[in-house]
């Protein structure tokens, strides 16, 4: 998904893609840099100086990240700050080592979780590391010692050293799936003589959006190096649903079974009190509940009996009889995207209240009709797209929900049409990841041949 066809050919990064002389701003804010980054490093010294494992993450913090072995047939550095950036760096980099299995791939972590979920089990990458603290020694010694031929960063992280480093040692920097939050766009835009020299020295930033690649141009990056070019994400999603023994009570759900996933406080009891009085006109309806926090599956299940109807949460299965109930609350965790591929209808929470919603792609793969509430301004750019693609519709409250429940339920042909735009929305996201691995090999080979 490429909105700008005119994608730059393949070039020698030089010594002109750099500003020429850096804002006098940016010049004596430099040793200020310079000295928090000392204090920061004696600071996070001192803090995990105790903890397992520490001397090794020191050690790479300071810039003695592992070095680029002399067999590999390139080096490429990928930097994935946490979690989410992590994951979305996974089909990249499976699509790199498809074309080149002999290039050696380095992927630095910052944050505790990432890194170790992502060293757990065979590591997707050749390496997995701490990234430097961003001092201009650290950052110098670890260059030293990848040696890469091509950088990407995942989403937007402007270190000013890493990334002026990159440029003077001729290295093509990319920045994929690249993105501008907007609890975070006022901040930059204020600091924007700041960011605008250093984000040009990245030379193409490929955004995840439209609204994305305008934020940047906000910010003072050139036309010429944003490009929107979608999100590697989509190519994490599951062709097909995954191999879990459905709950029997599940597969005897064939009148209607509807899946509020991720909700949060204020959302069930607003849907609650709708359902009772759906139910009426169509018995056979069933609801699965899965909060945000396993950890409220009693008081959910509590107030579904306040509400009349009968409940039982996940981990009761074989303990009771739950095959007459109404509603069951998933108290577990692991379980939600087979329960998602069962559905005939999904509701996305954290919507019908101030939260931001939730990430609708995973019932869209499934083709499953999805609702949210108006709160969804943490997806606005999927829920956006998937709305103009007919994938997803917007409800007012749980009132208006409940209704176009109701609607879908009594027509399932309306309900399939609008899963199969969903499903169809996700199709064409797909392919990113290609196209990212692409363009870093690429840059490889352009290096090779100066």
């Amino acid at each position: 998904m490429s909105l700008n066809l005119d994608k730059p050919q393949s070039s020698m990064p030089s010594e002109a893609s750099l500003p020429s002389r850096l804002p006098i701003m940016i010049s004596l804010c430099r040793p200020l840099y310079e000295l928090a980054w000392w204090v920061v490093s004696i600071v996070w010294t001192i803090a995990v100086m105790r903890r397992p494992g520490a001397r090794e993450e020191l050690a790479e913090r300071a810039g003695y990240l592992p070095s680029r072995p002399i067999e590999a047939s390139g080096s490429l550095w990928i930097h994935a700050v946490s979690v989410g950036e992590y994951l979305s760096a996974l089909p990249i980099i499976d699509q790199v080592k498809r074309r080149d299995p002999k290039i050696w791939v380095l992927v630095t972590i910052s944050n505790p979780q990432a890194h170790a979920m992502a060293t757990k089990g065979e590591p997707a990458a050749d390496v997995i590391a701490w990234m430097p603290w961003d001092s201009h020694r650290s950052i110098i010694r670890a260059f030293d010692r990848v040696n890469p031929d091509s950088v990407g960063i995942i989403e937007c992280e402007i270190w000013p050293n890493f990334i002026l480093e990159a440029k003077k040692r001729s290295c093509r920097l990319i920045m994929m799936n690249a993105r501008i939050y907007e609890k975070d766009f006022a901040g930059y835009h204020l600091a924007r003589f700041l960011f605008k020299p250093i984000l040009n020295g990245v030379d193409e930033i490929y955004a995840q959006s439209a609204l994305d690649r305008e934020r940047f141009l906000s910010l003072g990056v050139s036309p010429g190096r944003v490009w929107v070019e979608g999100n590697s994400k989509y190519d994490r999603l599951p062709s097909a649903p995954p191999e879990r023994t459905l709950p029997m009570w599940v597969k005897n759900s064939s009148g209607g079974l509807v899946v509020l996933a991720s909700t949060h406080p204020g959302e069930e009891g607003q849907i609650l009190a709708m359902m009772h009085s759906l139910q009426k006109e169509i018995p056979s309806l069933r609801m699965i509940i899965a909060p945000r926090d396993p950890s409220r599956g009693e008081l959910i299940k509590g107030m579904v009996k306040e509400k009349g109807m009968s409940a039982f949460c996940k981990t009761e299965i074989g303990q009771i009889d739950e095959s007459s109930a109404d509603v069951m609350v998933l108290d577990t965790l692991g379980e939600l995207p087979a329960l998602l591929a069962a559905a005939d209808v999904v509701f996305m929470g954290g919507s019908l209240v101030p939260m931001g919603g939730h990430n609708p792609i995973e019932p869209a793969v499934w083709g499953k009709p999805i609702f949210m509430g108006p709160s969804f301004f943490n997806f606005r750019d999927v829920v956006s797209n998937m709305r103009k693609s007919g994938g997803i519709e917007i409800v007012a409250s749980a009132a208006e929900l409940m209704e176009k429940i109701r609607r879908l339920l009594l027509d399932p042909e309306a309900g399939r049409l609008q899963g199969v735009q969903a499903a169809d929305f996700i199709a064409r996201q797909r392919g990113a990841s290609i196209r990212y691995a692409q363009r870093l090999l690429d840059m490889k080979r352009v290096r090779e041949a100066a």
